[in-house]
């Protein structure tokens, strides 16, 4: 009866040990892919902020040669679109943002469509591109068609060229419109 007793009791602590090591190995399996699935969301912004970069040259390249003034929003994508504003190994993916499904991603605000860039007050505030939910090739809009957030926030390209992570919550604080603009005062 006593070695009974002492073999049930090797057998639970035994049944213990695994069950112990069992739950270890989940829980460090889980914050490994915690830990990859943050790097694929950092390296998916980092990727989305370096085509921005890029259009944000190629919208540069354009307006010197377009007498400073930008596409018209309607068709922008269709004006950059070439070997002499964006570099022919980056034409496939420069409109596709990572983290967007399918095709596309990006939009040109309508209230800078066709500006004159010598013509914008506050230039740094006004935005020119933006993340979009909208798939279609010359996708354009305003405050109102933001995308979903795919990075933890915003990522936009401003008119000066920079690019920024942007709180979605915090958009209404950028340009969107010329006339938001008034004698040099940005109106909130």
């Amino acid at each position: 009866m006593n070695i009974d007793r002492i073999l049930i009791h090797r057998i639970l602590i035994h049944t213990l040990n695994r069950v112990i090591i069992f739950a270890v190995i989940i829980y460090v399996f889980v914050a490994v892919i915690h830990v990859f699935q943050s790097a694929r969301v950092k390296g998916e912004s980092v990727g989305c902020m370096d085509n921005l970069r890029r259009l944000g040259r190629a919208f540069n390249t354009y307006d010197q040669d377009w007498d400073e003034h930008l596409p018209p929003a309607y068709r922008w994508t269709d004006c950059i679109d070439s070997d002499r504003f964006i570099r022919h190994k980056y034409k496939s993916s420069i409109f596709h943002c990572p983290a967007a499904s399918g095709s596309y991603g990006y939009a040109m605000n309508v209230g800078v469509s066709s500006a004159s860039v010598n013509s914008l007050d506050y230039i740094n505030w006004h935005v020119l591109l933006y993340e979009t939910d909208n798939r279609s090739r010359n996708a354009y809009g305003t405050l109102s068609d933001l995308a979903q957030v795919r990075h933890g926030n915003l990522n936009c390209l401003f008119c000066d060229g920079t690019v920024r992570w942007v709180n979605q919550y915090t958009t209404t604080r950028w340009i969107w419109n010329v006339s938001t603009a008034v004698g040099g005062r940005q109106l909130f």
